[in-house]
């Protein structure tokens, strides 16, 4: 195991950007280049087959029922080799286009052919031009997938480039691209062949990179990122192996063996991938994996499972309009990657269901309909009012059935899901009677405790006088932790930038919670939901394991996220009614200060006034009023309170020099804010005025451009701190 410095993967990182950024400009220029050479092909006679770059029949067939190219109509077939036409020799298709080039449509011309069993057949080939259908299905259709790919490879680059999950999905989509975008090249003008080679093997590698480290890094891989690599090397190795036989005319088939190595690997690579999703959907202690796992395995059906029906089941050949459905792997994987939210998929597969059987009662009832007027009352199926009837029929129908349909699949297949809505509502009624944080958290740990019985719960809520996340209290009325999180930390930027919850994986924590490792680790917890707020998080729920030893499921991902969402508005409702009040409660401050030092003539009263009004707004056990004498050349206390106990004695006296942070504000003018007040004082060289002060800060009283003394407040409180917001109202 190799554990690199934090420089090391820095530049490993800009590195691996670069390259995947270089590949992806790679494929644009491949995409543009093809659509332009594409243009010109088109517009030359159709000479009634795709040869491949050795010239050598590929086997493509028209996509129109009924009909064969006219080369297949001659009776030639998949690896035949083109010989010459109209006796010149052919040796590259440059050559075959700007010899078709000089014929025109419905001419006649004669072409050699080499059959595979070495035999030169002459035929008669009208050519002909490339039709409609065969261009939307040859052309139309991959360019335009091979336009998603690379916009969709872009999109994930441009947000998740830093990650390795990240580029190893845009180097996926990108060479998706490159071999569905590059496939009109690679059986006309054979510019490419190179290239699409290289993204074959490269797509083969990106599905081992992807299931080593997406949705949850393998153990073997921690420490250790260049087993991820692996399967690059691998199909590097089969493009070089594949390159001495693609333009090798003596041996015209030999490519073909060299790209079925190639399609092996790929076949390999993906059944590896999807293993890893299984293994990761059945048994991942993370409910967040098995969510993300099973997404992409969903995705995956409704993408592949029209094109293998069809390859197995139906038995037919390749149809290009099966392509369309790739489409929503990509997608389904790049919306997993970004981490926007979870998909609810036992929601869509309920609702699929459901409609399915509806589908399948209301074409059922229509055949029943038909049939039964039909002996009645001869009419065509097609009759409008026949259909009308059954529309008026249905419109009325429809949600009664719909609903009774959905009662039925929810009771027969997802009894469990019924029991989490049920939670869900009685929370949500609950939460309408709670007022403030501690009632709002006493029901949330009610039905989290009552329907999940984690091991231990914290429920963190942001503190914006302290401007720090903490627990909130427990049965107990204490909190349930005295850990607290600075609104800058680490866990708090995961939840600004993710919208999943996280699950805290003990062999490999994300890089993003180095820094709150420690608290982290005391606090106990492994699964985190965030209460989102436009702005910043209002909180997050934090969960020990299940107090059964089994792991969370997404059933109960999806039950704490639904009353985390609820939550976090109840929670913002409360912060910012708390807030207004505080504020009003500023203000009221100032104004009783600025009325006071107007109307007040004794000088003492005048610093009481500041003191009371100041201990209303700001917690303090410590209030210091340092005044100095610039006659006499001394500092001392005008006013001072410890513990909230003034201190007479110690006022009106002068002060050895270099005692507290207050004579050097006097000094220098400006304000100081500390959550440590002794290693303040030490790093100021001046001694403490005080013992036990943790946060500390203070403001230069000015009278003009002179500054006359400072105010100081300090609390022995290690829970509490200051914030810049404390400072500037100070």
């Amino acid at each position: 195991m190799i554990y690199y410095s934090e420089r090391t993967k820095a530049v490993v990182n800009r590195l691996l950007q670069a390259v995947v950024l270089v590949y992806q400009a790679v494929a644009v220029v491949v995409f543009i280049s093809t659509l332009t050479m594409a243009g010109e092909w088109l517009r030359t006679p159709f000479i009634g087959g795709f040869f491949e770059h050795t010239l050598v029949l590929n086997g493509s067939d028209t996509s129109e029922d009924d009909k064969s190219w006219a080369m297949y109509k001659q009776g030639f077939k998949v690896g035949d080799q083109l010989i010459s036409v109209d006796g010149t020799p052919i040796v590259n298709s440059d050559q075959l286009s700007g010899i078709l080039n000089s014929y025109s449509v419905n001419d006649i011309v004669n072409v050699v052919i080499r059959t595979t069993e070495g035999v030169d057949e002459t035929a008669a080939i009208s050519l002909q031009e490339f039709s409609t259908a065969d261009r939307t299905a040859y052309f139309i259709l991959p360019e335009l997938l091979s336009l998603i790919f690379l916009i969709v490879s872009l999109w994930i680059f441009g947000l998740r480039r830093a990650e390795p999950a990240g580029r190893a999905f845009s180097i996926f989509t990108t060479s998706l691209a490159i071999v569905v975008g590059g496939l009109f090249d690679l059986y006309t003008s054979h510019q490419f062949t190179y290239i699409w080679t290289f993204a074959l093997g490269t797509a083969g590698g990106s599905f081992i990179d992807l299931a080593l480290g997406f949705p949850q890094e393998a153990r073997v891989v921690v420490g250790r990122p260049y087993i991820r690599w692996i399967g690059y090397v691998v199909g590097l190795v089969l493009f070089l192996n594949a390159v001495g036989t693609l333009f090798n005319f003596d041996n015209p088939t030999a490519y073909i063996t060299a790209w079925q190595v190639i399609y092996g690997f790929v076949g390999l690579s993906a059944i590896f991938y999807f293993g890893m999703l299984f293994y990761h959907a059945l048994v991942s202690r993370s409910p967040v994996v098995k969510n993300q796992a099973r997404t992409i395995l969903i995705g995956s059906l409704i993408a592949f499972g029209p094109v293998v029906f069809w390859l197995l089941v139906a038995r037919q050949s390749f149809n290009p309009y099966l392509l369309p459905f790739l489409i929503i792997f990509p997608l389904v994987n790049g919306y997993v990657v970004l981490r926007f939210r979870l998909l609810r998929t036992d929601y869509w597969v309920r609702q699929g269901l459901v409609y399915a059987l509806l589908t399948v009662f209301v074409i059922t009832a229509y055949g029943l309909f038909v049939s039964g007027v039909a002996l009645f009352l001869p009419m065509p199926s097609d009759n409008p009012y026949l259909i009308g009837g059954l529309v008026f029929v249905i419109a009325i129908f429809l949600e009664p059935l719909r609903t009774r349909l959905q009662k039925f699949v929810d009771g027969t297949f997802f009894r469990g899901q019924r029991v989490y809505e049920d939670r869900i509502r009685t929370f949500s009624h609950q939460l309408t009677t709670a007022l403030d944080l501690d009632s709002i958290g006493r029901v949330l740990r009610q039905q989290i405790t009552t329907t999940l019985s984690p091991d231990r719960l914290h429920v963190f809520t942001y503190d914006p006088l302290n401007d720090q996340y903490t627990a909130l209290a427990g049965e107990d009325g204490r909190p349930t932790s005295d850990i607290r999180f600075a609104s800058t930390s680490p866990l708090v930027q995961y939840f600004q930038k993710e919208k999943i919850p996280l699950y805290l994986d003990s062999i490999n924590p994300p890089s993003i919670l180095k820094g709150d490792e420690a608290r982290l680790s005391l606090l106990g917890a492994r699964l985190f939901v965030g209460l989102r707020s436009d702005d910043k998080p209002v909180g997050w729920l934090a969960l020990g394991a299940p107090l059964s030893g089994d792991a969370y499921t997404p059933k109960d991902l999806d039950f704490l996220e639904s009353i985390s969402d609820q939550s976090s508005v109840a929670i913002s409702r409360v912060q910012t009614v708390a807030n207004l009040e505080r504020r009003v409660q500023e203000m009221n401050a100032l104004s009783r200060v600025s009325q006071g030092v107007n109307v007040t003539l004794r000088f003492d009263d005048v610093l009481e006034l500041i003191f009371a009004q100041t201990a209303q707004i700001i917690p303090s056990t410590y209030f210091h009023i340092s005044l100095y004498n610039k006659d006499a050349n001394y500092f001392y206390y005008g006013f001072r309170v410890d513990d909230n106990e003034r201190m007479v004695s110690l006022e009106n006296r002068p002060l050895p020099s270099g005692t507290g942070l207050g004579q050097e504000i006097i000094h220098k003018g400006r304000p100081i804010i500390t959550q440590d007040y002794p290693r303040e004082c030490q790093s100021r060289n001046t001694t403490p005025s005080s013992q036990g002060i943790y946060a500390w800060m203070g403001v230069p009283l000015n009278s003009g451009a002179e500054t006359i003394g400072a105010l100081g407040v300090g609390s022995r409180d290690a829970t509490v701190t200051y914030t810049r917001a404390q400072l500037d109202l100070l």
